[in-house]
């Protein structure tokens, strides 16, 4: 039995070589999910995946037709046609091969220093590491840790240091850790 080429339907997934599978059906060349199906009584249909898509109702199970196809189902239109035999593929030009330019050497650049990320919150306390230091300025909510005696100060509205924590009584296993 011949092949037969689909060409010109407005889903292209149908276009193309379809092979004789077995009386009334054939299968696409490298798709077999999409089919030419004879169904009996003059009705012909391509299918995909058992969807069907184009119709004609004036086949025989020897051969599709090669007009008279309407879209349905997953058609698109317009409708294919079809000929006796093996699409054709064009024999593709050959690429010519590019002229390779030399690389030039990049220059060093310096690495950047890293900064945050634009939607991270990063929080920079006012810090000391001298034991009973006690912030003396600062703006209003702002905060002020002192490392060496584990407290914690917040300025009130108007900038007056407030010790909101004595850190002295965490136990050892969260004393001096990480976040």
């Amino acid at each position: 039995m011949p092949s037969y080429c689909v060409s010109g339907a407005g889903n292209n997934a149908y276009n193309g070589t379809y092979d004789f599978y077995s009386t009334g059906l054939w299968k696409k060349v490298n798709n077999p999910t999409i089919t030419i199906m004879y169904a009996g009584d003059g009705d012909m249909y391509f299918y995909n995946n058992g969807v069907s898509s184009y119709a004609n109702y004036n086949a025989t199970q020897s051969a599709p037709p090669s007009t008279g196809w309407g879209t349905g189902g997953d058609g698109t239109a317009p409708a294919p046609t079809i000929a006796e035999g093996a699409c054709s593929t064009p024999t593709p030009t050959p690429t010519p091969t590019p002229t390779p330019t030399p690389t030039p050497t990049p220059t060093p650049t310096p690495t950047p220093t890293p900064s945050p990320s634009p939607t991270a919150n990063i929080i920079r306390p006012k810090r000391s590491t001298t034991a009973s230091a006690v912030p003396s300025s600062l703006v209003a909510y702002e905060i002020a840790v002192n490392i060496t005696d584990k407290k914690i100060w917040v300025a009130d509205s108007s900038g007056t240091p407030v010790l909101m924590s004595e850190l002295n009584d965490l136990p050892p296993s969260i004393d001096g850790g990480t976040f």
